[in-house]
């Protein structure tokens, strides 16, 4: 079976609404940003385990979903004591 990325985008909606997420869909895994965590999540353990040419999808993929990401990374807070 050749692996595209509308096969890829049906295996994570099908994986979501396993976990109880209905409302996904092929194109909205991609956008919503609580699906497109889990997916993203999905892809990276599944990436080096089906062959070179999945990988090249794979990481399409995951670059599509980092430049839509609306996360920007954050610093850690510094740690400060309480005055008693």
């Amino acid at each position: 079976m050749k692996v595209t990325r509308a096969l890829l985008l049906d295996r994570g909606v099908r994986n979501l609404r396993e976990f109880g997420y209905l409302g996904v869909t092929s194109e909205n895994i991609v956008t919503d940003s609580v699906y497109r965590a889990f997916f993203r999540s999905m892809l990276v353990d599944n990436k080096e385990t089906a062959g070179q040419a999945t990988d090249v999808i794979i990481d399409a993929l995951i670059a599509e979903i980092d430049s839509r990401s609306d996360a920007k990374p954050t610093k850690p807070k510094a740690k400060t004591r309480r005055k008693s």
